[in-house]
């Protein structure tokens, strides 16, 4: 149930996952457009990469952290992207520790290349609320 209250009046009403979905659609495109961004090496000029489906099998371990993250279809999405291969979402993953990880590469992406462990940080321009992706890879 979503509560609304607007000018002293309030209602409920019922929400569903599908519906959830459906309004979300867009927004669900989007991630996936940066989800193939990140892993295709497009839009990151320290990161030049020509198109290659192999890429998706470069990527030792997906990590999705947000409250979108949550979204089943999300889930399965990326699992179809990357070929049957789930997101982690084992124990030991410490979320908070890829946000600050990839955040600090984000910021200082010239010294990602000489970190030991590299993670490619995936984020919104518009600064809208999307989930935030970690890829971690072994290059």
């Amino acid at each position: 149930m979503v509560q609304i209250h607007v000018a002293g009046i309030e209602s409920s009403v019922p929400l569903t996952w599908a519906k959830l979905e459906e309004l979300n659609q867009d927004l669900l495109g989007t991630v996936m457009g940066l989800v193939d961004g990140a892993v295709m090496g497009k839009g990151s000029g320290w990161l030049p990469r020509p198109r290659d489906e192999s890429r998706k099998d470069m990527v030792d371990e997906i990590v999705l952290v947000g409250g979108g993250a949550r979204m089943p279809k999300l889930s399965q999405l990326v699992e179809d992207y990357f070929h049957g291969r789930r997101p982690n979402s084992r124990k030991g993953v410490e979320l908070e520790d890829a946000i600050v990880r990839s955040t600090t590469i984000l910021s200082r992406h010239k010294a990602a290349h000489y970190l030991e462990e590299c993670f490619d940080y995936l984020y919104d321009k518009d600064g809208r609320g999307l989930p935030s992706f970690v890829f971690r890879t072994s290059d």
